[in-house]
């Protein structure tokens, strides 16, 4: 139960004043709620002696008004601070969680999906910042006035008292302790398959034009409705064993307060305590009641927030695959990339998905990959962004092996448009400008006629104000690969790397891009990878791959008098067009 508070040591240390503060104003705020028992009780007492007075009657209602106003004072301190500490700490840790996924690879989003991210980021760390806020209240509530009162009921009162009505409780603690443990593990459950849940939802919503092309919107329905199912069940658990805590207690409590009432009697009947210190007393057992029901209830947000924060921090604790050595030196210029003798699979147990590969791109050369799907090609790139760990055998870049660089700087030498063409929910404008944040409106124009997109803005509502909607949903296949290259096109680094990115495009739409391309790419070096051979026939290199190998390699011409795989496709493409 005490495990989270463990967990969080380092951001109760590293805010120990703000904690400090709201546990002894809660203090204060519990010694407030004590005192008017003690207060009724003395009124009581002068009233049965007949010695209550104008003067004490006011002098106890003065003094009850005052414990409530200071009592309100500082309870609004205290339930501030915890609010704000829990709320400051899920800040944190969103922080370090978007900025730890931001940088991981791609063995990592095959471990993780999309869906049960989205969950821990956001249902599991709420639940973590309840635990931190409201958990850690009701531990000092269940704890430090509970403490308080019993000690007030000793004193004040009898002991005997205290014992015998207080015995019954002791029994609360082990009931909870078993029912903590259980929501734990149920809750743990539940939180897998919400994430699987979520996982279904979002491919189901991505995925609604291809389940309505199919017509399988009611098995998708189906779907969605089983594995609901499936987290209703599990939910419903842990409300089966979240309702025990409420009986269990009142029983308990029931039973202490028959008790009091009994055995208070026969004390009072033996003018061992008086009538006024009973109900004092009675008062107190009432008083008990909120701490106990915040041991119920602390235990089970202290247990979600356990499960939670464990299922967040398996997140935070994958380290990353690719990492740079403390010798990684900076780099800022290309002059030149080798593959020598380079072989990568993307697990130990799985076939080669590159063998034997060796070429040289040199700057200022285009270079164009070519093939059977499936061959390599976008491999080739992901081993230069360093997105896997590096294979066997050799990549160079400026004559030096790829992991003698910092990653950060290889990427940033590199504007990469990927097969999958990202687009964000944002305007026109500000989509191209993701690749150059400090572009102007003449660079961002500019990349935009070199992509062959400017003609589209004028179809556009605004223009270059048009937002693209989710995944550029308002544009057409086309134009979001173009509107993809034009942000590349403004980033201006000294690689570009086009993804198969020109397949969405017509072919006179692909001429007029390649030629805009060559003229704005003088001198640096371009990537082509494609499947219509005219976009890479103008390639200073072009590279035939097939099952994970190099089986041809030239010029355009050099290649069609091979009479291999290229001039056969292109001879294709050509007599098919």
């Amino acid at each position: 139960m005490l495990g989270l508070f463990t967990k969080f040591g380092w951001y109760l240390k590293q805010h120990w004043i703000s904690y400090t503060s709201a546990a002894i104003c809660l203090t204060l705020a519990n010694i407030c709620a004590i005192l008017p028992p003690q207060i009724i009780g003395r009124g009581l007492d002068y009233l049965s002696a007949g010695t209550l007075t104008s003067e004490r009657l006011w002098g106890l209602v003065g003094l009850l008004i005052a414990i409530i106003v200071i009592g309100y004072i500082v309870a609004f301190i205290w339930s501030y601070l915890f609010s704000l500490n829990g709320h400051r700490l899920e800040r944190d840790l969103k922080k370090r969680y978007f900025s730890h996924i931001i940088r991981m690879e791609g063995p990592f989003f095959q471990r993780f999906n999309v869906g049960d991210l989205m969950l821990r980021a956001t249902v599991d760390l709420r639940s973590v910042s309840v635990a931190t806020s409201d958990g850690v209240f009701m531990f000092l509530e269940s704890t430090v006035y509970l403490g308080m009162i019993i000690l007030f009921m000793v004193i004040s009162v009898d002991w005997r008292l205290t014992l015998a009505a207080i015995v019954p409780l002791l029994f609360i603690s082990v009931s909870s302790t078993f029912l903590g443990k259980k929501i734990h593990t149920v809750y743990t459950k539940a939180q897998a398959e919400m994430s699987q849940l979520n996982t279904v939802l979002l491919e189901s919503v991505k995925g609604v034009r291809v389940v309505r092309a199919y017509v399988q919107e009611n098995k998708d329905i189906e779907r969605l409705s089983e594995q609901a199912a499936t987290v209703r069940d599990f939910n419903v658990e842990v409300a089966k064993i979240d309702a025990c805590f409420e009986p269990v207690i009142n029983g308990l409590f029931g039973l202490s307060y028959a008790i009091a009432i009994g055995y208070g009697a026969l004390l009072v009947f033996a003018q061992q305590i008086t009538i006024g210190e009973l109900v004092a007393f009675n008062l107190y057992i009432g008083m008990l009641g909120w701490p106990l029901y915040a041991i119920g209830g602390m235990i089970n947000l202290l247990q979600r927030g356990n499960a939670s924060y464990d299922r967040f921090m398996e997140v935070l604790n994958t380290p990353a695959v690719v990492l740079d050595s403390d010798a990684a030196k900076a780099v800022q210029t290309f002059e030149e990339l080798s593959f020598e003798q380079y072989t990568f699979a993307y697990e130990p147990t799985l076939e080669p998905v590159l063998k034997d590969i060796n070429f040289t791109i040199k700057k200022g050369q285009t270079v164009g990959f070519v093939g059977k799907t499936g061959g390599g090609r976008t491999t080739i790139i992901r081993q230069l962004l360093r997105e896997y760990p590096l294979g066997s055998g050799q990549i160079y870049l400026n004559g030096e092996p790829l992991s003698f660089y910092k990653t950060d700087d290889i990427r940033h030498l590199v504007s990469y448009v990927p097969q999958e063409h990202v687009l964000f929910t944002k305007n026109i404008r500000e989509n191209v400008r993701l690749g150059n944040p400090m572009a102007t409106d003449e660079q961002v124009d500019q990349a935009l006629i070199d992509a062959d997109f400017s003609k589209d803005i004028r179809h556009l509502s605004d223009g270059l104000e048009t937002l693209v909607g989710e995944d550029g949903v308002m544009l057409s296949g086309g134009q979001k690969q173009r509107l993809a290259i034009a942000r590349a096109f403004v980033a201006k680094r000294e690689i570009l790397v086009l993804d198969d990115s020109l397949s969405a495009v017509d072919g006179k739409t692909e001429a007029t891009i390649i030629e805009h391309l060559i003229e704005a790419r003088k001198n640096k070096t371009t990537i082509i990878i494609a499947h219509r051979l005219s976009a890479v026939k103008h390639a200073d290199q072009i590279f035939v791959m097939e099952d994970g190998k190099i089986i041809e390699h030239g010029t355009h011409e050099q290649l069609m008098d091979l009479n291999g795989w290229y001039t056969e496709q292109f001879n294709n493409q050509n007599f098919n067009e």
